[in-house]
């Protein structure tokens, strides 16, 4: 049960990104803010088996947080049927593109290695 003296830890960062976003007008979520925040804070304190606990408890949740989501985008089934192809191409083009940048970047670290082993 000690995993739940760590999950406010989540919220304060995710908070800590809102209030950044807020305070700068920043055009970047602060939830991606807070999660950068609590990437770097993870850097710097030595590996917590705790903290590690309470994010796999959280993981094990996940798909209960896009409940919320999926009920908000079906208030929005004139708009989605409106722009429903436009909205196809960006999703499966950025997709292929994300694929397609991951590939060339595994390549390109998979080289670097090579050369450095040798």
């Amino acid at each position: 049960m000690k995993f739940i003296l760590y999950i406010p830890l989540f919220i304060i960062f995710q908070l800590a990104g809102n209030k950044l976003k807020a305070l700068f007008g920043l055009p970047v979520p602060g939830a991606t803010i807070g999660m950068l925040l609590l990437l770097i804070f993870l850097f710097m304190i030595p590996q917590n088996k705790n903290i590690t606990n309470a994010a796999h408890k959280l993981l094990l949740h996940l798909p209960l947080f896009f409940i919320p989501a999926g009920v908000g985008i079906m208030q929005y089934t004139e708009i989605l049927q409106q722009d429903s192809l436009a909205l196809f191409v960006s999703v499966f083009g950025s997709t292929i593109l994300c694929f397609l940048f991951a590939a060339w970047l595994t390549q390109r670290l998979l080289r670097s290695e090579k050369t450095l082993t040798k």
